[in-house]
């Protein structure tokens, strides 16, 4: 059990030590980027499977919205045997309706809708993601069953083996994404199978060393209990949902602007090389809500040390993303390791400057939607969300009017998206955090 379990005032030796194993899962997670970009880049369709790397990534995440906030719904109301039992079965409901949704998008008529006139791809693009998202129809409920249990091991200060879990996903999307390549099948049909299988070994591995957890914890209640009511989880994992789906549309936003701007494919391509490496950096810090949530109420200093922690995580990577955008490592990984064409890379270093405040902005996100969510005001964050996505799509439109470079309307527009929604948050914590005594009862 981890030590951060306890009530006493967290410090930063404690959290780092609960964070990394979370923090190292989600680069593990962002690991997938790359390693696709690298499977699909050097053939003659190169550019074209890049950019329909981006769609069939674009799409197949936000139809899994509605799962990914099982995380922090199991974080947050995993207490006992009653509220697993009710979890899990709000999650077969999850993973069920994903699933179908996923099916219906890819295997009917719907996604010639979506693609060519909702999106308005290059026919050639739409035409690659197609088979690739149609082989993916059951990741989303792969990813809500893991992060269902993720959510409730968390819970408990149980970590460690999250680490191990996307270990063994990222290798499983290795062997399996290069040895059916190595067959001469297509690299982005290649490239769907891994995914696919990555994610189903890690759902399995962690579903297997989750059991001791769940016997631990949750095979009893206390006494005196509060028993959750499914009513209950709907009203407070529905904004939370809502918000990732919100979410979750800016790329799909992004993907119909860069369709839109001059020469798109290769728009397309070199976002996709970008953001891959972007990912990278931002995605340690997607692991600082479960920490911030984990820790919010059991000390009155809790607050003050969690927001430091985040601000300084953040900081940490905004800077590491400039050094890697001003210096030669982002040519040799965008050119080199990534194999992309000089044209893409020239651009992805563009997108890459862009995008240096991302991290820092994430973290300052991470630690105030957390704090909302920890005292279940859930709605505020929807609230934010929404303002800062139509403010994406606000400067999407003037760029794509402009007829400005696609990757640097992408870049400028996702940072002013966030400063935006940091902007609302802040003022929604402000007017809506619980007085200092009310924290001091609660701790």
């Amino acid at each position: 059990m981890d030590h951060l379990s306890d009530s006493s005032a967290p410090t930063f030796a404690r959290l780092w030590k609960f964070y990394l194993p979370l923090a190292i899962s989600w680069l593990f997670m962002a690991a997938e980027g790359p390693i696709i970009v690298r499977l699909v880049s050097g053939g003659p369709d190169a550019k074209v499977l890049t950019a329909a790397f981006l769609i069939v990534m674009s799409i197949a995440i936000f139809i899994e919205s509605p799962v990914i906030d099982l995380l922090s719904t199991g974080t947050t109301m995993g207490k006992g045997r009653q509220s697993y039992v009710v979890i899990s079965k709000f999650a077969w409901y999850m993973i069920v309706f994903v699933t179908i949704v996923h099916f219906l998008v890819t295997w009917t008529p719907l996604y010639w809708l979506v693609t060519l006139q909702f999106l308005q791809l290059d026919p050639a693009v739409a035409k690659a993601a197609h088979v690739p998202l149609m082989i993916m129809v059951p990741w989303s409920g792969f990813v809500g069953w893991r992060r269902k249990l993720h959510g409730l091991m968390i819970a408990k200060g149980e970590t460690k083996m999250i680490g191990f879990g996307t270990t063994v996903r990222v290798l499983t999307l290795l062997t399996t994404g290069f040895g059916l390549a190595s067959t001469g099948m297509g690299a982005l049909v290649a490239a769907a199978w891994a995914l696919l299988a990555s994610v189903a070994a890690e759902a399995a591995f962690i579903h297997l060393v989750s059991r001791k957890v769940i016997q631990a914890h949750y095979m009893t209640d206390e006494p005196g209990f509060v028993p959750l009511t499914m009513k209950q989880l709907w009203a407070f994992h529905i904004p939370l949902t809502l918000s990732s789906m919100v979410i979750l549309s800016q790329s799909l936003f992004i993907s119909r602007a860069l369709a839109a701007a001059p020469d798109s494919v290769l728009a397309m391509a070199a976002w996709q090389v970008a953001i891959s490496v972007i990912w990278l950096f931002r995605t340690m810090t997607f692991a600082l809500p479960e920490v911030v949530i984990s820790q919010f109420r059991k000390h009155p200093q809790a607050p003050q040390v969690l927001k430091r922690f985040c601000l300084t995580v953040g900081l940490s990577l905004s800077v590491l993303l400039l050094v890697f955008g001003l210096t030669p490592l982002s040519t040799l990984v965008y050119g080199g390791v990534l194999r992309s064409d000089p044209t893409i890379v020239q651009a992805a270093i563009g997108a890459t400057l862009v995008c240096v405040l991302l991290p820092w902005m994430n973290a300052w996100m991470s630690y105030i939607r957390a704090a909302l969510t920890a005292y279940h005001l859930t709605v505020a964050r929807l609230t934010a969300i929404s303002l800062g996505v139509g403010s994406l799509v606000a400067c999407l439109f003037i760029g794509v009017t402009l007829k400005l470079p696609g990757v640097l309307v992408a870049g400028l527009s996702i940072t002013f998206a966030h400063l935006v929604e940091i902007a609302w948050l802040n003022h929604a914590w402000q007017r809506g955090r619980p007085k200092p005594e009310f924290v001091e009862a609660q701790a």
